[in-house]
């Protein structure tokens, strides 16, 4: 999927979401590795989302989850240090 897409917010309700708090969410943007809810975790494309606000795209699988955010977008330092 595109990550254009992933940031509108035209997308169906029929899109897979995931929403990911604070912590969850930088260490999304850092292309760090993230740790869900077993709950969550249904396998295949979802969205990050981040207070109702699309990320970018995550395959998840069984045993861990693949981010697709753009790598020259990442957040390469902490800004709160």
């Amino acid at each position: 999927p595109h990550q254009a897409f992933a940031l509108s917010k035209r997308v169906s309700r029929d899109v897979v979401s995931i929403p990911l708090n604070l912590v969850q969410s930088l260490h999304y943007l850092r292309c760090e590795e993230i740790h869900l809810d077993p709950a969550l975790q249904r396998g295949g494309w979802a969205r990050a989302t981040y207070r109702g606000s699309g990320l970018g795209w995550m395959k998840v699988l069984k045993q861990r989850i693949n981010n697709y955010y753009p790598n020259e977008w990442r957040i390469r330092r902490d800004p709160f240090n």
